[in-house]
């Protein structure tokens, strides 16, 4: 039996089975087939099978392929144990309404393809962390929550 490192989890899973529409998900048991990761949504938008548009939070009315983006940066920081808040911005981004360059979007899909299985290139994912100055979390963010750059 093989170990798992990664384990997925979603606060969502932990509404009312009713809700869930019959699955038997926890918020400690989702499966990959029933879970939206960034790394997913990358690869539908590159085929346009999603519209970037469509990836955000409506209650501020920010969308777009920086939202999916910056999901990857949270995902590829907290698989190096450094979880960090969804308003804790750094590194590597563009800004809503502005296009990506293609060295962006180069190196998006490349955090996307590392985080498919990371316990399969997790050399390699930590690599890319570690050696990244743009992805790498320096101690310095800029909360959009409080409009400021902190230290944590």
């Amino acid at each position: 039996m093989r170990m798992r490192s990664w384990v997925r989890k979603s606060s969502s899973a932990n509404r009312p089975p009713a809700v869930r529409q019959g699955t038997s998900q926890t918020p400690s048991n989702v499966p990959i087939t029933s879970a939206v990761s960034a790394w997913s949504l990358i690869g539908l938008k590159a085929t346009g099978e999603l519209d970037a548009g469509r990836c955000g939070l409506s209650a501020i009315g920010e969308h777009g392929a920086h939202w999916i983006a910056g999901n990857l940066r949270l995902d590829l920081a907290s698989l190096n144990k450094v979880e960090m808040l969804p308003w804790d911005l750094w590194g590597a981004s563009w800004e809503p309404g502005e296009q990506p360059t293609e060295a962006q979007l180069q190196l998006f899909d490349t955090v996307a393809n590392l985080t498919v299985d990371p316990d399969a290139r997790f050399g390699e994912l930590r690599d890319c962390y570690e050696n990244d100055d743009s992805l790498r979390m320096d101690g310095t963010v800029f909360n959009v929550a409080r409009g400021q750059v902190e230290t944590v």
